[in-house]
């Protein structure tokens, strides 16, 4: 039997049609559907050709309401064979769920269509059935979000004539395609990358991810397939959250104008390219608006990570471990700014400069640590540049000609304490803008000797960093390790008397750290510093000059407070 449609045929609700031929007239021109079911409705096609060559509207078929679902069967066809492309969409599913829409043993031949041939649903090709699509404008299937895709058995279908969509497009990570082996496709696939991954779950923007993230708690990791972009800060019900690099394209990209935080969080890089815009270059905290870094933040790890514009760290606890550094801005490597501890392992500085130690006062701090780090490439300034600090480590680094230290006395990186070990055999080196500088005193850095003889005490040890052109006399006591540098102007005061094994450089300073039954003990040589007088407090001191009257007071009275008496033995008095 024939069934023709013309323009007042349409059907609605569940429906069977049976062995026969079903023509579409074109002046059908349905502005919902030639056959349209609503919820929990079923079409069937069983047996049947359905032709609807140069039909033009809005659905050939539509299914509207959830459940609602479509079957052909049994030999069925859907023909269209237009001369040039008319707008037309075959079979539509609108905003519902559970569409099931069968294809068994049977053919979907559409040729010259400016629509869609199967939009939206869930879809089983099966059986021995043909699906040829050619001069499709937009796609042949479009399965969206949480819908299917299943071609099964000895099914073939074939899509030709590009499709602006694809012939196959899935929108969205979630929509699931597959194909059995007895099955044959011809036809471009166009679905979403999934850049990011939380467990089993794929998404197609890190935004989603960290979505998706913001909800869960505990430990969260996220790996990352692609180069993706970062454009906020992390917050959430997790107390950590990890970022781990799956392929040698895995980036990170910072794209925002300043920085990004991490409040009360713990944060993790590894494996991974980490690059940020480069916004504008301020002075002091510019560096966050050109290198990467986490600010806020209690702790954050980077571990075999590369730093394409330079990294900083600036608050909490941050390590890099076997990262490479390239440089920022046409400035450092890394930026340690701030109250922040860092450390620096098995790194490489690529280019350009190393390590600047910075802050916009001498009230922020930054501990640094640097092991078994390699800067042999950095050829512009030394390895650190301190402008303001808390304490320096250095364990078994390479260096580069350009050294290890340079001091900017724009800031205050005096007094900072430097702990130093090297089993390179590479001393370590100072300099700042007017050349070489430097000296070590008790294990803390100064610009030159003078300022360091300023904090020395006796036991102090004072070592160069450089040949020295000073003329320095350091405090009685302190040890001088001129490290194999020149520096004959650099003596250590002799003393003229002593208290135990502590020497003084003038009678007058022994007197005055002289405790009550102690003795002092003078050395040979000439003393003249005038009248001494004994506090009060002291009435029991012996003054005892060396062997031989060798001790020689002259001119010179001592004092004992009224009542009081001193004892001297072995001194000559002139």
């Amino acid at each position: 039997k024939t069934l023709t449609l013309t323009e007042d045929d349409l059907y609605f609700g569940t429906t069977e049609f049976k062995n026969g031929y079903i023509i579409v007239d074109p002046s059908v021109k349905p502005s919902t559907a030639v056959f349209w079911m609503f919820a929990n409705q079923t079409l069937t096609f069983d047996n049947v050709k359905l032709t609807a060559t140069d039909v033009t509207g809005t659905y050939l078929i539509g299914l509207d309401g959830n459940n609602s679902d479509l079957n052909i069967l049994n030999g069925s066809e859907i023909i269209v064979n237009n001369a040039t492309a008319l707008d037309l969409d075959i079979i539509c599913v609108n905003a519902s769920t559970g569409n099931d829409i069968v294809v068994d043993n049977s053919k979907v031949n559409i040729k010259n269509l400016d629509g869609r041939v199967f939009f939206r649903g869930n879809y089983t090709i099966k059986g021995n059935s043909d699906i040829d699509l050619d001069g499709i404008t937009k796609a042949g299937f479009r399965i969206e979000a949480g819908q299917t895709l299943s071609i099964e058995d000895n099914a073939t279908v074939d899509i030709t004539g590009e499709p602006r969509d694809g012939g196959i497009h899935l929108t969205d990570l979630t929509a699931t395609y597959t194909v059995a082996e007895t099955a044959t496709v011809n036809a471009t696939v166009n679905q979403p990358v999934a850049v990011a991954q939380i467990g089993e779950t794929k998404y197609g923007t890190l935004a989603e991810a960290l979505s998706a993230a913001s909800a869960m708690t505990g430990d969260v990791t996220v790996e990352i397939y692609e180069k993706v972009t970062l454009n906020q800060s992390f917050s959430g019900s997790y107390s950590s959250i990890k970022f781990v690099g799956k392929d040698t394209d895995a980036e990170i990209y910072l794209d925002v104008q300043g920085y990004i935080t991490a409040t009360g969080k713990e944060v993790a890089f590894e494996g991974l390219t980490l690059s940020k815009s480069q916004g504008s270059y301020i002075t002091n905290a510019g560096f966050m608006n050109v290198a990467f870094g986490v600010y806020d933040v209690t702790k954050v790890t980077y571990t075999n990570c590369t730093f394409a514009n330079g990294a900083y760290a600036s608050s909490g606890n941050v390590t890099y471990t076997g990262c490479t550094f390239k440089r920022s801005h046409d400035k450092y490597g890394l930026w340690a700014y701030g109250n922040v501890d860092v450390t620096v392992n098995g790194c490489t500085f690529a280019d350009y400069r190393g390590i600047k130690m910075y802050a916009e006062g001498a009230a922020k701090t930054v501990d640094l640590t640097v092991k078994n780090t390699n800067f042999s490439a950095v050829d512009n300034k030394p390895a650190i540049v301190l402008t303001y600090g808390e304490s320096v480590t250095l364990e078994n680094n390479t260096y580069s000609s350009t050294g290890v230290f340079e001091l900017d006395l724009d800031g205050a990186p005096n007094g900072t304490p430097i702990n130093y070990t090297d089993d390179n055999d590479e001393k370590l080196t100072c300099k700042n803008d007017n050349g070489d500088c430097g000296v070590l005193c008790d294990g803390k850095i100064y610009t030159t000797v003078a300022q360091a003889a300023e904090v020395a005490t006796s036991g102090s040890v004072v070592t160069l960093l450089h040949d020295s052109a000073e003329t320095v006399v350091l405090p009685v006591g302190v040890i001088l390790d001129k490290n194999g540098y020149e520096a004959a102007g650099v003596t250590v005061a002799e003393p003229i008397a002593k208290i135990g094994e502590v020497g003084y450089t003038s009678l007058a300073k022994a007197v005055e750290e002289v405790q009550e039954g102690q003795t002092i003990q003078l050395l040979a040589g000439e003393i003249s510093e005038g009248t001494i007088k004994l506090p009060a407090t002291l009435k029991n001191v012996t003054f005892i000059g060396a062997a031989n009257h060798a001790s020689v007071l002259k001119d010179m009275t001592i004092m004992a407070a009224a009542g009081n008496s001193f004892n001297y033995e072995g001194l000559a008095f002139d």
